[in-house]
C-alpha cells in the first residue's frame, strides 16, 4: 500500500473495508471495517462498485475504545489483508489519529468528496475516516464513492511528496526498533 505498490483504481474483486452510512441512530456507534480479498463479506454502500467488505465491529452501542478498531483495520490494510479501510466514529478525528500511528497506514479524515478523491489520488491514502456526527448518510455515501474510485496520480510532484512522508514512516519505525 506504499510507494512500491502499483496504482490501484477501485478494487475490482473485493478487498475493501465496509461502511454502513452513518445515521443519527448510528452516529454513536464506531463502525470500522476493511475491504477483504475473499468474497462473502457484508455488502457496502458502494454505488455498484462490486466490492465486498468485512465489518470488524462494533456490534452494539456500548462504549468502546476506538483505537482498538482503528489499529485492527490499519494493521490489516498494511498487511495486505485488505486494500483499503474505512473507519467511522463520532467525529472521525480519533480514528484517524490512531490509524496513522500504524506504520504504512495513511488515514485521511474527509467530510466532502474532493478531499476524499485527493486523499487517494495525491496522497495514496489507504484508509478513509468519517465522522458519523458531522456528515449525513447521503454525503457519506458520496465521499466513500469518491475515495474508492479515485486513481493514484503518479505525477512527479505527488510521488516526491509521498516519498517524503514514507521517509518519516521509516524513521519512526527505526526509532521504535531502538
Amino acid at each position: 500500500m506504499g510507494l512500491g505498490t502499483p496504482a490501484r483504481s477501485a478494487p475490482s474483486r473485493g478487498r475493501f473495508a465496509s461502511l454502513e452510512a452513518p445515521t443519527h441512530e448510528s452516529a454513536h456507534r464506531v463502525g470500522p471495517c476493511r475491504l477483504r480479498p475473499q468474497a462473502g463479506g457484508a455488502p457496502v454502500h458502494h454505488g455498484g462498485l462490486g466490492l465486498e467488505a468485512e465489518d470488524v465491529g462494533t456490534y452494539n452501542r456500548d462504549s468502546c475504545d476506538f483505537p482498538d478498531y482503528a489499529i485492527r483495520v490499519a494493521r490489516g490494510v498494511v498487511a495486505g489483508e485488505a486494500d483499503l479501510g474505512i473507519l467511522l466514529c463520532g467525529t472521525g478525528i480519533g480514528m484517524c489519529a490512531a490509524a496513522n500511528k500504524v506504520p504504512g497506514a495513511v488515514a485521511a479524515l474527509c467530510s466532502e468528496c474532493y478531499s476524499a478523491w485527493a486523499a487517494r489520488s495525491h496522497n495514496d491514502a489507504n484508509i478513509l475516516c468519517l465522522g458519523g456526527r458531522v456528515i449525513g448518510p447521503e454525503l457519506a455515501k458520496q465521499v466513500v464513492r469518491a475515495f474508492l474510485t479515485a486513481e493514484r496520480d503518479d505525477g512527479v510532484r505527488h510521488v516526491g511528496r509521498r516519498a517524503k512522508v514514507a521517509a518519516l514512516d521509516c524513521a519512526r519505525r527505526e526509532e521504535g526498533a531502538q
